[in-house]
């Protein structure tokens, strides 16, 4: 265990790290140059840019910008948008399993 606890700080001291910081500064820089000369146009709250910030500062860089991507890909026309924070740790998951079958809730399973 203290290894992999090791192995965490180091991952997240050295290069991931340094992949956060650097996507960080990469939205920042989005966020102050190129959104306010755009019409606002996010069909989400927090905006998606916010919500990219939001979740590489919490899961880092490789996890956060999968979820930054994942909300990006559902930021459409035919999405009608609404509240869709970044998920705490621990509770995010893949929508469909490895097989490519969505995942069933519990609570599903047994509805009368």
């Amino acid at each position: 265990m203290a290894l992999v606890h090791w192995m965490t700080w180091a991952w997240n001291h050295s290069v991931g790290g340094a992949l956060k910081w650097m996507l960080i500064g990469a939205i920042r820089t989005y966020q102050l140059t190129l959104s306010p000369l755009l019409m606002p146009s996010c069909r989400f709250y927090p905006s998606c840019s916010a919500y990219a910030l939001d979740s590489v500062k919490q899961h880092g860089a490789v996890k956060g910008f999968m979820l930054s991507t994942w909300r990006l890909m559902r930021c459409n026309p035919w999405n009608g948008g609404g509240v869709d924070p970044v998920p705490e740790h621990g509770h995010w998951r893949p929508a469909i399993l490895s097989d490519g079958r969505p995942r069933v809730q519990a609570s599903d399973e047994f509805e009368n």
